[in-house]
């Protein structure tokens, strides 16, 4: 299998058909790990590479990390693991739970970007 990293995610080629498990670890811009679990995905010989990719933050998973993502988080708040819609992405603080502190980290982190807020 090719393994080709960049800062925004991972391709893999040349892998069997079948379901393979990777374990994913995102991090922030120091550095520090905010996320570390199994993703899972069917390859076949119509898919010949896999692309993980992933911004942290990225809750309503258009690729950007914009002011729109508070307003998805904020139709999650208060879904836990388990629950109907519950997204890990937008569990920033890794604690099973979709919570206003995870929406107080999404704020701080697009005020350190320039989305726009």
């Amino acid at each position: 299998a090719t393994d080709t990293t960049s800062p925004y995610g991972t391709t893999v080629a040349g892998l069997p058909d079948g379901e393979h498990t990777f374990t994913c670890e995102l991090v922030d811009a120091l550095g520090d790990s905010v996320y570390s679990g199994p993703v899972t995905a069917m390859v076949s010989a119509a898919s010949a590479s896999l692309e993980l990719t992933g911004e942290r933050g990225d809750v309503d998973g258009d690729g950007e990390l914009a002011p729109s993502d508070l307003l998805a988080m904020r139709a999650l708040i208060g879904v836990g693991s388990g629950d109907p819609g519950y997204d890990a992405a937008a569990d920033l603080d890794g604690d099973t739970a979709i919570t206003r502190n995870d929406y107080r980290l999404l704020y701080a982190l697009l005020r350190s970007t320039d989305s726009g807020i």
